[in-house]
């Protein structure tokens, strides 16, 4: 009833129609229903009565939808036609003014063409000068033709050659691409070379790092480590480069991450094989499969030389390899230059989380 907009009371046949809404008739006719279906006394057939009314009033909104749009279209189809209608009448009445006018103008002519009979002796003698002068023109055209057709041949040259330069233009400049392409790998390949080359002139300094490590003095007293220390050769699986890393730990994975020490900044996330390779354990140790796996890792550079940029970034991308490697979680990672760094080097190290180690026995051993 909060809809009786929508009802329309049809006193012939005692019944309620709505147009628009078939779920009121529902409604009413369920509040209603002795009076709807007196035949129906125990209402055994009440859903399917409902539903039949439903749907009688859906039928008759889809036949009403169709008429109104067949009178829809029978109306444009009037609006057309009357404009067409319209439009015939404006011609006609057009083609009635022209009639008359060209009646007027039929005297007019018919006055001209005494004028122009007069007027065609005089230009028959006029058209035999201008057959003369016709074929000097002619003769003057037959130059010009000539010309034209040289000027198109340059011109075709022309565009062969421009096309000729451009394509030239375009090869150098995809040289240069490749050249400038070529010149970046060098660059990063002398950068990872030369640190490879100062990294083998301090392999044999790492027995003094790694018994520290082992007896878990100083710093590394704050390491879970598990197992033994060692060195390990690795390849890195994306780039297939190798790496000789000289002082390696396990690091406890029920003590992971360290709350104080920073994990080494790493595209922990790598891993393209698609499948983790088994992380090699010391001798007693027993790893099942933990949701963290990590290393510690020491690197060691006791040359009299600075540590170079080349050095740090090579010793970054080692454990970079590492990681993709053996899907490691955890990296954690301490480098020691006995004679200190270059330019940048260091910071390069604490941008990435890497602990630059200083003991107070190298100021000693230096005096």
């Amino acid at each position: 009833l909060e809809r009786i907009d929508l009802i329309e009371w049809n006193h012939i046949s005692n019944m309620l129609v709505v147009m628009q809404e078939p779920t009121i008739i529902t409604s009413l006719r369920g509040i209603e229903y002795a009076f709807f279906y007196p035949e129906d006394e125990t209402e055994v057939h009440r859903d399917e009565n409902l539903y039949k009314a439903v749907s009688d009033v859906h039928e008759m909104r889809k036949e009403i939808l169709k008429i109104q749009e067949a009178e829809r279209q029978l109306a444009m189809q009037m609006f057309s036609t009357q404009r067409q209608v319209a439009a015939v009448q404006d011609t006609v009445a057009t083609v009635q003014k022209n009639v008359s006018s060209v009646q007027g103008n039929v005297a007019v002519v018919q006055t001209d063409v005494t004028t122009v009979k007069a007027d065609v002796a005089t230009v028959q003698a006029d058209v035999t000068t201008v057959k003369a002068d016709v074929a000097t023109v002619q003769e003057t055209v037959n130059t010009v033709q000539g010309n034209v057709a040289t000027v198109q041949a340059d011109v075709t040259t022309v565009k062969g050659d421009v096309a000729t330069v451009q394509q030239s233009v375009s090869t150098v400049q995809n040289d240069m691409s490749t050249v400038q392409e070529d010149l970046a790998g060098i660059e990063k390949k002398v950068e990872s070379l030369s640190g490879m080359v100062y990294y083998e002139k301090g392999m044999n300094s790492e027995e003094s790092m790694s018994e520290m490590v082992a007896q878990k003095k100083g710093l590394f007293a704050h390491y879970p480590m598990i197992g033994y220390v060692r060195s390990q050769r690795i390849r890195d699986p994306m780039n297939k480069r190798g790496y000789e890393l000289d002082c390696i730990a396990d690091l406890d994975p029920q003590q992971l991450p360290l709350k104080e020490i920073p994990v080494v900044k790493l595209d922990y996330s790598a891993s393209p094989s698609g499948a983790r390779m088994e992380l090699v354990q010391s001798p007693g140790v027993n790893l099942p499969g933990p949701q963290y796996r990590g290393l510690l890792v020491v690197e060691e550079k006791d040359q009299k030389k600075k540590s170079t940029l080349a050095q740090v970034r090579h010793f970054i991308q080692s454990l970079a390899a590492l990681q993709r490697l053996y899907g490691l979680t955890h990296v954690y990672a301490v480098f020691h230059a006995y004679a200190g760094f270059d330019e940048k080097a260091e910071q390069e190290l604490i941008q990435h989380n890497i602990i630059v180690a200083k003991y107070p026995n190298e100021v000693e051993t230096k005096a």
